[in-house]
């Protein structure tokens, strides 16, 4: 069963503040599944954050490649300590309580899927929703912190890290051309 799943979240991490880190981290924290946050700090560790209940990463210096050097070291890290379904989160975002649920539940219908996609929305620092993206709607393109990969699929991780720097605004566009390359089967 899927929801049994030793699930990671990797949340790559530069200059954020520490409300910001900490509302991305809460929201980590209070899923309704079982997860594991890996927080990868690149080049600016937080003392806060090395405090909290939390896979704590620090590189030595910053890669200036918008989390892409982080994201896949945290990644290599989860799969190196044997969890089995790996999210990404973005600082600067949170997830709703049943992100990560919602992911493993679409592993539980359709087993032979390699990555879940999940939706987003977006809302504003006054609590604003943005009306939804076109390019979301008609799947074309998939937020970094919409992905949830599984076993099937961890030979892509890699490709976080090995993304040459210029291509750090568009990754998460990098990866989805790359999965869809692979043939990966996506839900």
């Amino acid at each position: 069963i899927y929801s049994e799943m030793k699930t990671a979240v990797i949340t790559p991490y530069c200059k954020e503040d520490l409300a910001t880190l900490r509302r991305c981290h809460l929201s980590v924290r209070d899923q309704d599944a079982d997860c594991r946050h890996f927080l990868v700090a690149d080049g600016f560790a937080n003392e806060t954050a090395q405090q909290w209940d939390c896979e704590h990463i620090s590189l030595s210096k910053p890669h200036c490649d918008n989390g892409n050097t982080p994201r896949g070291i945290g990644a290599l890290s989860a799969i190196n300590q044997g969890f089995e379904a790996i999210f990404f989160l973005d600082a600067d975002n949170w997830y709703c309580p049943n992100h990560v649920s919602e992911g493993l539940r679409l592993k539980t219908e359709d087993p032979d899927i390699d990555i879940a996609v999940l939706g987003r929305h977006i809302v504003l620092p006054d609590g604003t929703s943005v009306p939804p993206d076109p390019e979301d709607e008609s799947k074309s393109h998939v937020d970094t912190s919409c992905y949830a990969f599984f076993e099937s699929s961890f030979g892509l991780l890699p490709l976080w890290a090995m993304m040459p720097t210029f291509l750090g605004p568009i990754c998460d566009r990098i990866m989805l051309f790359a999965a869809q390359s692979k043939k990966y089967r996506l839900a």
